[in-house]
C-alpha cells in the first residue's frame, strides 16, 4: 500500500500539489480497531493499510468530486444509512448490505463502499 500512496503523491506533486495538503495523517491501530468494533465487521487488510498511511482527507474534491472519508465519518455515514434502510425505498430496492463499508462520497451524495 505504501508503494501505491507514494505513486499517488508523486503524481499529485506534479499535477496538483495543493491536494497533498488535504491528506490526513495515518490512523493509529487502536482507531482502526475501534472503527471495526463500531461497524461490526473486520476491515480488509488493504483498507487497514490504506488508513494507517492516510486517514482520508479533511475536505471534499480530492479526486474529482470525491472525498476519501476519515474513519470517524465512515462510522457516521454507515449509521445514517442503516437507520434509513427500513424507511427508504431506494435503499431497499438496491438491497443495502450491512457488511458494506463506505469509504468515499461525492458531492452528489453517491457513496463508494468496500465489501
Amino acid at each position: 500500500m505504501e508503494i501505491y500512496w507514494q505513486q499517488i503523491k508523486t503524481f499529485l506533486k506534479k499535477k496538483e500539489p495543493s491536494l497533498l495538503l488535504i491528506l490526513n495523517e495515518g490512523a493509529p491501530i487502536f482507531k482502526i480497531e475501534e472503527t471495526e468494533k463500531q461497524l461490526g465487521v473486520s476491515l480488509p487488510d488493504s483498507i487497514k493499510n490504506f488508513y494507517r498511511i492516510h486517514n482520508g482527507v479533511h475536505q471534499s474534491n480530492f479526486v474529482g468530486d470525491w472525498q476519501i472519508l476519515p474513519l470517524e465519518k465512515i462510522e457516521g455515514i454507515k449509521r445514517d444509512i442503516t437507520s434509513l434502510r427500513v424507511a427508504d425505498e431506494v435503499l431497499r430496492r438496491y438491497n443495502w448490505n450491512n457488511r458494506w463499508i463506505p469509504f468515499a462520497v461525492d458531492t452528489s451524495g453517491n457513496i463508494a463502499c468496500v465489501n
